[in-house]
């Protein structure tokens, strides 16, 4: 094991690029640590190239497109509880999923542009998915207990999830 992240900040649920070279992360950092902001970085699998891909505040759950083009992520803000996609390319930030309903922990499927992730849009916690632009919205859970941590299979024909309580 060797520690790729200098300590300077609360790093956290890292993901790697589908071809192995970048790993994006969560982290709080400097000031943001006073209230505990976290942003999304990326940085080389050597842990040099250390750079902030998001603003902030209440970023997490990354993960990447299957081109490494973009990544998915969670806000958690106040009044902002959303997935987000961020082109790499064009440093272009756009939330995907409706307001007024909590939506996280993204999860893209390794191929195409499909994205499970976790909402409460039906009232209890339950996988959904869409495409990568918001679109071709489906229930995969619909039970009175809360389903999340979406993760797809290598052949993106399955996706393995947390069930928590009864349902």
């Amino acid at each position: 094991f060797e520690r790729l992240t200098d300590g300077a900040g609360h790093d956290t649920f890292p993901a790697w690029s589908n071809d192995g070279r970048t790993i994006a992360f969560p982290s709080v950092r400097g000031d943001d640590k006073a209230e505990w902001l976290a942003r999304i970085y990326l940085m080389d699998t050597d842990g040099g190239n250390l750079r902030p891909v998001t603003a902030g505040p209440d970023d997490w759950g990354v993960t990447f497109s299957p081109r490494d083009d973009a990544i998915a992520y969670g806000k958690w803000g106040d009044d902002d509880i959303g997935v987000y996609v961020t082109d790499l390319g064009a440093d272009r930030h756009t939330r995907i999923t409706d307001r007024g309903t909590a939506a996280m922990d993204p999860s893209w499927r390794p191929v195409g542009d499909t994205i499970a992730y976790t909402s409460d849009r039906a009232g209890s916690y339950d996988l959904h998915t869409m495409a990568h632009d918001g679109a071709h919205l489906q229930a995969l859970t619909d039970r009175r207990a809360s389903d999340g941590g979406a993760s797809w299979h290598p052949r993106a024909d399955a996706v393995a999830f947390v069930s928590y309580g009864e349902g």
